[in-house]
């Protein structure tokens, strides 16, 4: 039986729609997390009992000690909401988890039934598989960023220290090498 259920709420800001039709149900004795990029309207649903990014400015100590409070209290029967971008934490906390994106639940259900991946696809729209490594070489590309000769170093700031590809557009290096023929490919 659910403590706190929200069914169908939207919120807007002026013109800004923070939440669209957001269904949410807080169980008794469950940490439920609540995902989604920076924007997605996890602050909007937090006037309810939550949880949000508690261990930001806390030692990898005392967010253990945090998380057993968590638990004891869960164990108690209360129902707690967990907001993170440290996806390792809603791991081993929670037991359900619910992906907003653009103020729209993308989709809700046991957290041991979604991989890493799947997690972040939901968050963001795009495969984690490439990381950020790989939308920061696609957008250096595409601002023409990325240029020289083969086999020539390049620095560039997040990117780190990469070789030129043989087209001279291209960036060698783990997971793949990028270039203009082949960086549509790829799902950012």
């Amino acid at each position: 039986m659910a403590l706190l259920e929200l069914r169908g709420v939207s919120k807007a800001f002026g013109a800004v729609q923070a939440l669209r039709d957001v269904s949410l149900a807080l169980h008794a004795g469950e940490i439920h997390a609540l995902a989604g990029e920076n924007g997605a309207g996890k602050s909007t649903v937090v006037r309810i009992m939550a949880m949000d990014e508690p261990t930001a400015a806390l030692s990898g100590v005392e967010a253990e000690r945090l998380f057993g409070v968590a638990r004891l209290l869960a164990a108690g029967g209360a129902a707690l909401l967990l907001i993170s971008h440290r996806l390792g934490e809603m791991y081993a906390l929670c037991e359900r988890v619910t992906v907003l994106r653009d103020g729209s639940v993308v989709t809700s259900g046991r957290m041991s039934a979604v991989d890493h991946d799947t997690l972040v696809r939901s968050m963001v729209g795009r495969s984690a598989e490439l990381g950020y490594l790989a939308a920061y070489a696609a957008a250096a590309l595409a601002s023409g960023q990325i240029t020289g000769a083969e086999g020539e170093t390049l620095k560039a700031g997040k990117l780190g220290e990469r070789k030129i590809g043989k087209d001279g557009g291209g960036i060698l290096g783990p997971p793949t090498t990028f270039n203009t023929s082949n960086i549509d490919k790829y799902d950012f």
